[in-house]
């Protein structure tokens, strides 16, 4: 990439991950009162900034602003009340200049202003509609880019004269609604945001000035500020996960005391219950990718063909089973895959596309293919 990467991938992820994560050793310094960390937080802060600057990554910027403002805002909330107006103001004052500078307009203009971002808005408009066109249920998992040509409005299709693809909405809350419908995204963000909007809760009601749990609203604050402008990779929302989960388990203690009842065998059921399922959810296509990985390293067609076709069935794999046998000249083979590809997935571009194209294909299947390329892609005028 030219730019700060590891092993989250992407320069990206880098940055937003840094983003919520730069503060860390300034928060252990106010907890240990240790010159070690102090001298850490003063050595690795502008470092994290550098990085973040470097990887040309907007996410991280917003991820780091957003954990800075929080817990400042909360400590001087807790400790300073008198200067909480004055904060706030200026809080407002910096949203205002940033919502600007999005807009190339102000100050901020050269640092937040970037085409990738208009780009995050195509993709969440139709995320949204997705959402609105299919409310229970979503388009389903891992679909949202064989949707988007279809959901995808004229500006999107304008910016980018029809060229630009997704295979997903660039903002993790959307990407849920979009997916799986209203009820999976209002599940997803009361599991998220509910236990951390409690803990804050409880700080501000009891005044207790714990960096601890104040560290932690804050960097979740960053947390799902960058979520908003970047997919659901995992080694990044995993933290989503975790922060929720310490969250719960500081505020349940006083969700208990206050309503005098204990959830704890209801809540053991469900972990447990989540612990045994998650595997034989996660599992199959894990394995599925593996076999896949090793028959193509072992350039074993057969083998290629067979993991592909077989269940857990993935659109990708048959865009590449069929790419690398029409390339090797074997257009029956690949014909077939097609097939098999439309059966599980009706609603992929790339596979119409290669059925349109296979030199087998009867009149009849390049017709039908046409017509289905259309379906998916309205606005584009390259099927013929």
């Amino acid at each position: 990439y030219g730019a700060p990467s590891s092993t989250l991938g992407n320069p990206n992820f880098v940055s937003g991950f840094v983003g919520f994560s730069a503060l860390v050793p300034l928060v252990i310094f106010f907890i240990e009162k240790k010159k070690f960390w102090f001298i850490t937080a003063i050595l690795t802060i502008p470092l994290s900034v550098f990085v973040i600057l470097r990887t040309n990554s907007i996410q991280g910027i917003f991820a780091f602003a957003s954990t800075l403002v929080m817990g400042a805002t909360l400590f001087i909330r807790l400790r300073y009340r008198k200067y909480f107006v004055a904060l706030f103001s200026m809080i407002l004052v910096g949203v205002l200049l940033s919502i600007l500078g999005i807009m190339d307009k102000g100050p901020l203009a050269a640092l937040l202003h970037k085409s990738s971002l208009f780009s995050r808005f195509d993709y969440w408009r139709a995320a949204i509609a997705m959402t609105i066109h299919h409310p229970i249920f979503g388009v389903g998992f891992d679909a949202y880019g064989d949707f988007y040509p279809t959901f995808r409005d004229q500006a999107a299709f304008d910016r980018f004269a029809g060229s630009q693809g997704s295979d997903t909405p660039h903002n993790v809350p959307l990407d849920y609604f979009a997916s799986g419908g209203v009820p999976l995204g209002i599940l997803f963000l009361l599991i998220e945001l509910v236990p951390v909007i409690l803990l804050a809760r409880h700080l501000v009601k009891l005044g207790e000035l714990d960096f601890t749990k104040i560290a932690l609203v804050a960097i979740f604050t960053g947390y799902f500020t960058q979520s908003f402008v970047s997919p659901n990779q995992m080694g990044v929302s995993i933290w989503g996960w975790i922060f929720s989960g310490l969250a719960y388990s500081w505020v349940r203690p006083r969700i208990q005391e206050e309503n005098n009842v204990s959830k704890g065998f209801v809540i053991r059921l469900v972990g447990l219950g989540s612990i045994i399922l998650a595997p034989l959810v996660a599992l199959p296509p894990l394995i599925q990718d593996h076999q896949f990985l090793v028959a193509a390293k072992k350039a074993d067609g057969q083998r290629i063909i067979a993991v592909t076709e077989s269940w857990p069935r993935d659109t990708k794999r048959f865009i590449m089973t069929e790419s690398g046998l029409t390339n090797g000249g074997y257009d029956a083979l690949a014909k077939k895959v097609i097939l098999k590809g439309l059966e599980h997935n009706p609603n992929s571009f790339a596979l119409w596309k290669a059925l349109n194209g296979n030199k087998l294909s009867t009149p009849v299947e390049v017709a039908r293919a046409l017509t289905e390329m259309r379906r998916i892609d309205p606005r584009s005028e390259s099927p013929k």
